[in-house]
């Protein structure tokens, strides 16, 4: 930053600096929230209902063709005020103790190769072993345990419709506010909320037909692992993306003629 010849030139900042903060439009942040974003999680609340049974019934038809089982739409409250959910109902199969021990050993000699290479500290391997981990746990359960698995398929499937509306309500407030406290600019918002939403649909309904085939055709065992390894932390995921290229074309707009007057001094 060049040499301040006045006091009034403070407010002007250019550069990345401590104690630097955007100049907030409070009444219109207040305002989008009131007009904007509590009307979409009132409308989202009351079409996740019906969302969810379109999901199950699109679901449900291709996973038929695939796998040749048979397949089912069943409904479960939920949010009492704005109605119930639907899943698909499936039979799902516990795997045998062959199985589970050949998995346990794979299993441990992967997460040992992975322990023993020089990428072990990189994100991806960490992700990896921690994934392994989990299912190591869940051959151990069933080796020792065998059919007392407290779970079935209609209770993963129940889950993770659940887990769907929860996460898409979550996503939309949590995007909602953050971007908020970037910038006013509402249409490049929605543009990009909305490619957000559509991005994690997709994703989520993929995965529920993924996660139903390989549980119901391969057992139980890769339950737990499926869930805690692909499960939430990547709808997150697409989320932390889609708010980096928002993060940078903002940038990008705060760059131009007017770049100094958008900052103020803490």
């Amino acid at each position: 930053m060049g040499k301040i010849s006045n006091k009034g030139e403070k407010n002007e900042i250019y550069y990345s600096r401590d104690y630097r903060h955007l100049n907030r439009a409070w009444i219109t942040y207040l305002l989008q929230i009131i007009f904007v974003l509590v009307p979409v999680i009132l409308i989202y609340l009351c079409s996740y209902s019906e969302i969810s049974y379109y999901i199950s019934e699109f679901s449900a038809g291709l996973i038929s063709n695939i796998t040749v089982d048979t397949t089912g739409i069943l409904k479960e409250k939920y949010f009492p005020i704005f109605g119930v959910i639907y899943y698909i109902t499936m039979k799902g199969k516990y795997p045998s103790f062959t199985m589970a021990m050949i998995s346990f050993i794979v299993t441990l000699i992967l997460i040992v190769v992975f322990a023993r290479i020089n990428m072990n500290r990189k994100p991806l391997m960490i992700f990896l072993t921690i994934g392994l981990c989990v299912h190591l746990a869940s051959s151990l359960f069933f080796i020792f345990f065998g059919n007392k698995f407290p779970y079935t398929l209609d209770t993963y499937s129940i889950l993770y419709m659940k887990q769907q509306v929860i996460v898409w309500l979550m996503i939309i407030v949590v995007y909602w506010l953050s971007t908020s406290l970037i910038t006013h600019v509402t249409w490049y918002r929605i543009i990009s909320l909305a490619m957000l939403m559509v991005l994690s649909f997709v994703y989520g309904i993929v995965r529920y037909i993924l996660y139903m085939i390989i549980i119901s055709q391969f057992s139980y065992l890769f339950m737990a692992s499926l869930y805690f390894t692909f499960g939430v932390l990547f709808d997150f995921l697409i989320m932390v993306g889609i708010f980096s290229l928002f993060i940078y074309r903002s940038g990008k707009k705060f760059q131009g003629k007017k770049r100094g007057r958008v900052w103020k001094w803490s």
